[in-house]
């Protein structure tokens, strides 16, 4: 799969040039949806039917649309298996109708509406593939809309509650894993995560769904621990579909860090700035050489550093999460970058 996330990858560098417009182009279709009398609603986390905006959409279409979108939810909301031979031959297929062979004839003609909703099932599946959740989600409102897709996001306390543990106590030392390209590492991080639970507990008193954005939740937990400490904290988390420990910390609202056991808590890194050492350094998305570009840092640039990193265990590289200028956050590649408290 890996080859293949990488031709996606490659493919959508070259026909998306200006990636940032999308979220706005679907938001504007989706109004002119509403003025035709098809709304498209967001409820909170759940992905009900709605109103179906298909009727104008022909039958072969719609029909080779959702044969690839059923794939593609299984492979994201299921963790099914990914069938690249079937996904490929279904992106082919529905590439031709929008970009037909100028050596061959026409099957059919299609309206405007029809060329969108192909190419967005087309962008659903690639996103999917290179793990581009940001685009991912607008793409799916999308197509949920229009073909009354009926698939629901629930958060699971467990599962964040072992991602709670995860972020906390074992992702400084275990790089965060894909399910398709860390199986190792994954292993050992939730070999870890195990064992501080036999020892430590969580307990979630407050999980309230984001009104905005169906992948974040905001969460108040209680950590209790022999060895570690007390603490209550609120945070915000975000869901990462393929990702072992399926939720992010993307924001600390608020900590209540316990004086119980002083001599057990971590204390905060004294150290809060990086300065770049490299000629430029890019800022990417994820702890990894395929995560997006962000930002470039240039050699001297001071930068805040969150006081958070992820190593990758068979390299040893390290990744450092640093905070952008707009708020947002992005890791830098530790060999660009050294400490300093000035």
């Amino acid at each position: 799969m890996l080859q293949f996330k990488n031709t996606i990858s490659r493919r959508r560098e070259a026909k998306y040039i200006n990636m940032p417009n999308k979220s706005m182009f679907l938001l504007a279709f989706v109004c002119c949806f509403a003025l035709l009398g098809c709304s498209p609603t967001r409820s909170g986390l759940d992905i009900g039917a709605t109103k179906s905006g298909d009727s104008d959409i022909g039958p072969g279409i719609r029909k080779l649309c959702l044969n690839l979108i059923n794939e593609i939810e299984g492979f994201v909301f299921d963790k099914g298996d990914f069938h690249e031979e079937t996904v490929n031959r279904q992106i082919n297929e529905l590439e031709k109708m929008i970009r037909p062979d100028e050596f061959e004839p026409r099957t059919q003609d299609i309206s405007d509406k029809e060329r969108l909703v192909v190419s967005q099932t087309i962008s659903l599946a690639e996103e999917a593939i290179t793990e581009d959740w940001k685009y991912f989600f607008d793409t799916y409102e999308f197509l949920r809309a229009t073909f009354s897709l009926n698939r629901s996001i629930e958060h699971d306390q467990e599962k964040i509650a072992d991602s709670i543990l995860y972020e906390n106590f074992v992702k400084q030392i275990y790089h965060r894993g894909s399910l398709n390209f860390t199986v190792g590492e994954s292993k050992a991080a939730v070999k870890r995560v195990n064992e501080i639970k036999q020892s430590s507990s969580i307990e979630i008193s407050e999980l309230i769904p984001s009104r905005e954005d169906i992948r974040r939740v905001k969460v108040t937990y209680q950590f209790e621990s022999q060895l570690m400490g007390d603490r209550s904290e609120t945070v915000i988390m975000e869901w990462l579909p393929r990702d072992v420990y399926e939720y992010e910390i993307v924001d600390v609202v608020s900590n209540n860090m316990a004086t119980s056991s002083p001599s057990a808590v971590e204390p905060e890194p004294e150290i809060r700035y990086v300065t770049v050492v490299s000629d430029d350094a890019q800022i990417r998305e994820t702890s990894s050489d395929n995560g997006a570009v962000l930002s470039t840092a240039l050699k001297g640039d001071r930068i805040r550093w969150t006081g958070r990193t992820a190593r990758e265990v068979m390299t040893g590289r390290t990744w450092y999460l640093v905070t952008l200028d707009d708020g947002g956050t992005g890791y830098m590649d530790g060999k660009d970058i050294e400490e300093t408290n000035k």
